[in-house]
């Protein structure tokens, strides 16, 4: 994974605590329906206008956010009205996998993509594969790959030298996930164009 610069969507959204913060309020309150400036949103995520500034042009283009009057010098923000933010907020609603817990450290992030975009499905891997295969950080798979398995994205099973995890390709969180990026790139090319 450390060849190329691709990050999948779904990871991208949750990339930095910030941003998992924008996300959250912009997904689950009612204020966020109002349109509000950047330093409003600062105060509310509790961050600065700096990190809140850099965090504004990916998160517009995954639809999480609109702009109203994008040209002028304090745009206002709000809720995006996108499937994006509906598949969110129905997750949010029906689930007791909480995304940004489970995309809430870079060791997670990273084995999330291995596991979504490198690991074949019907393959287990053993730590130590998931480390060179994926180009993870050995002690970031040790600390890590228990939130999936709680998570449900993978599951343990025995594998020739002992535990191995393989993707739970049926499971609802991996299905929700492999939706949420398909519409992250749908909505994030529409908004690119």
């Amino acid at each position: 994974m450390a060849a190329n610069n691709y990050v999948l969507p779904v990871v991208d959204l949750f990339k930095g605590n910030v941003r998992r913060q924008i996300v959250d309020y912009m997904v689950t309150s009612p204020e966020a329906e109002d349109w509000q400036r950047k330093s409003d949103i600062a105060d509310i995520v509790d961050a600065s206008g700096e990190s809140v500034r850099q965090n504004i042009q990916p998160l517009l283009k995954y639809g999480i956010l609109d702009v109203r009057d994008p040209d002028v010098e304090m745009p206002l923000y709000r809720r995006g009205e996108t499937d994006v933010v509906v598949a969110l907020q129905s997750w949010y609603e029906d689930s007791d996998v909480v995304l940004t817990e489970l995309l809430g450290t870079t060791g997670c992030q990273n084995l999330v993509e291995f596991f979504l975009d490198h690991a074949e499905p019907d393959e287990s891997y053993s730590k130590n594969a998931i480390h060179k295969e994926g180009s993870i950080d050995y002690e970031s798979v040790m600390n890590n790959i228990d939130t999936l398995v709680e998570a449900g994205v993978v599951r343990e099973v025995e594998g020739t030298r002992g535990i191995e995890y393989q993707l739970q390709e049926s499971a609802d969180v991996v299905q929700f996930l492999h939706t949420l990026n398909s519409l992250l790139v749908q909505t994030y090319q529409e908004r690119s164009s």
